[in-house]
């Protein structure tokens, strides 16, 4: 499974939903493809590929059971995220907030920023970022990538810890 056309089971088509006027963020919407068929997919709030991984292993395990498509599609509609997993939450005047909070590892942050890159919309974006732990000698250099990226990706960014430092400066 994954994103690549050799995939048993892939995910295409993959788009964030969110609707600009409400200024809210539903979910995503992706369709799996799995022996040719095509079945629309929808996962409620949550963002992200990285997040489809355990979507579409999910559904390998559905199709060896006998599930079908529509059957998979219709049991992800009741999916909730767990906190700290990407999950949508709604904020204070209007604004939303993506609570990653879960853990904080170089890959993990790089797919939250660049998810957050992907949405759509001219309202700001900002990131609160802090100390990725435990990463030996690459600790330096991961937290500059971090902010470089996330320089890239959002408006502003809120640091906090040493690490924090580290990616303010390099996001200046």
């Amino acid at each position: 499974y994954g994103f690549l056309e050799e995939a048993d089971v892939q995910a295409v088509e993959v788009k964030i939903v969110y609707d600009s006027e409400k200024n809210k963020i539903f979910g995503t919407n992706f369709k799996l493809v799995y022996r040719k068929v095509l079945v629309p997919m929808f996962l409620p709030g949550s963002i992200g590929k990285h997040n489809l991984y355990a979507v579409m292993a999910g559904a390998v395990l559905g199709f060896e059971f006998k599930l079908n498509g529509v059957q998979i599609a219709d049991e992800l509609l009741t999916y909730e995220v767990p906190p700290g997993r990407m999950k949508i939450l709604e904020g204070e005047r209007s604004s939303i907030i993506i609570d990653d909070t879960y853990n904080a590892a170089p890959e993990s942050m790089k797919m939250a920023l660049s998810t957050i890159a992907d949405i759509e919309t001219e309202k700001r974006k900002i990131a609160v970022l802090g100390d990725m732990l435990e990463l030996g000698d690459i600790y330096e250099q991961s937290h500059k990538d971090i902010g470089k990226l996330a320089a890239k990706s959002v408006h502003l960014v809120v640091t906090v810890g040493q690490g924090g430092k580290l990616i303010a400066e390099a996001a200046l």
